[in-house]
């Protein structure tokens, strides 16, 4: 995820996310508001903070965007749908601040019944490499349901022109299928268990070459009250053969 860098271009102390909305009166657009600032990117299943994933890590090779610089706008024309739509000064680079050349992000958001919730969005802006100058764009699209104790989510991203290495230029996807089930029925304990299998698959346009990596990972959790959170989780590197160990304590307030 392209937020690692959010100390600022030269080291410094940097601002995280900061911005103002403001939400249109009822009688000119219901449900409607603008945004301005620096925020996070509507864009992927998986959170930014560890408070919204069922596990430890994300995803693997997730190519989400960041936080960005620009102007939103949200419209919920029904209450089954949303509409999402940003102009920002650079989709993948928290630390880009030139409006001369920018980015764009839209997504729709579906909620046809309470237990499914389903997002489809796409993003570009222009990237130069070398002396060549390319459109980078993603198509992000997921799905998730809800039932009782169980969990299902499943998740694409189609990726053109993907920066990998130097002046390297890829198309590729990344993919998820995620289940998570409470087995607090079965043991009589705030006991849960999440299943992730993930991957990216990058293609060389100029040697033809594959470049794809996936992991699969199991992470129990327990929960001792609304406010804590234990979990474990054990990530296998199927293309590396690496097994990777966490262990982690949440607190929220």
């Amino acid at each position: 995820m392209d937020i690692d860098n959010l100390s600022g271009p030269d080291g410094g102390v940097g601002v995280e996310q900061g911005f103002v909305t403001y939400t249109l009166p009822e009688d000119i657009l219901p449900d409607a508001s603008i945004t301005a600032g620096r925020f996070l990117s509507s864009f992927g299943f998986e959170s930014a903070e560890p408070t919204g994933l069922y596990q430890f890590s994300v995803s693997e090779g997730i190519p989400y965007p960041g936080y960005q610089n620009g102007v939103a706008v949200n419209m919920k024309p029904v209450e089954e749908v949303g509409i999402y739509a940003a102009f920002v000064s650079g989709v993948w680079d928290a630390n880009d601040t030139d409006v001369k050349d920018p980015g764009f992000e839209a997504q729709v958001s579906l909620m046809p019944v309470e237990q499914v919730v389903a997002k489809i969005g796409f993003a570009f802006e222009d990237i130069v490499v070398g002396d060549t100058e390319e459109t980078r764009s993603e198509l992000n699209a997921w799905a998730q349901f809800t039932q009782g104790p169980l969990t299902l989510a499943a998740e694409v991203d189609m990726l053109k022109n993907w920066p990998s290495g130097e002046l390297i230029i890829e198309d590729g996807i990344h993919f998820l299928g995620l289940a998570n089930v409470s087995l607090e029925d079965v043991v009589s304990a705030p006991v849960a268990v999440t299943v992730r299998f993930s991957g990216i698959k990058l293609d060389d346009k100029d040697d033809a070459t594959d470049d794809m990596s996936k992991e699969i990972t199991v992470s129990p959790s327990y929960a001792p009250n609304d406010n804590w959170t234990l979990l474990a989780e054990v990530k296998r590197r199927l293309d590396a053969e690496v097994t990777e160990v966490a262990i982690q304590s949440l607190l929220t307030f």
